[in-house]
């Protein structure tokens, strides 16, 4: 098991890859990834692994540069960051988490002695929030996101947040009140 870690630092060393690079793309269909590393009026000197090849301009479509890479990666990141924040936001305000840790502390305390620690090390709402992001990412722009957290945190949302379970209940017993009169009549 050393040796092959070894033997794969070894190759790392050995031959570096560059992870960010220029993109050229060719008029052709063909794709360049190098460094750019001296550019004219009429062509570019592109380092591709250790060959330096001249691409004319006029054979090039176009040119994604690896600062533009770059910088849409970090506010990639900068976006993923800001949702992950907001979607912990959302969830303490619609009450979500609260509900969680009440739900799971009876979880806890209606379990046997013997499971409760191991319980107790499981059932932590953060970490099942941190499984939530990605789900609820796909659903909600980091604007849709402010808005619900708007919401729920005005005194509209607040008092939907408290009415909700009561107008479940009632809306349950209405529902089996009606198909009951509605089967019984058959």
């Amino acid at each position: 098991m050393k040796n092959k870690i070894l033997a794969l630092l070894m190759v790392a060393m050995l031959f570096p890859a560059r992870v960010f690079a220029d993109v050229i793309y060719l008029k052709g269909g063909r794709e360049i990834s190098g460094k750019i590393v001296k550019e004219s009026k009429y062509s570019m000197k592109v380092l591709v692994g250790e060959v330096l090849q001249t691409i004319y301009y006029e054979e090039v479509e176009k040119v994604i540069r690896d600062e533009d890479i770059s910088k849409e990666r970090r506010e990639k990141r900068k976006d993923a960051a800001e949702k992950r924040e907001l979607i912990f936001e959302l969830l303490k305000a619609n009450k979500a988490r609260s509900n969680m840790q009440i739900i799971f502390n009876q979880i806890i305390e209606q379990a046997p002695e013997e499971t409760r620690e191991n319980l107790r090390r499981v059932l932590i709402p953060d970490d099942v929030i941190e499984q939530l992001i990605p789900v609820y990412s796909k659903y909600y722009t980091a604007e849709e996101l402010q808005d619900l957290i708007d919401f729920y945190s005005s005194p509209t949302g607040q008092k939907h947040l408290v009415n909700t379970p009561k107008l479940l209940e009632e809306s349950m017993q209405v529902a089996v009140d009606y198909f009951k009169d509605k089967v019984g009549a058959q």
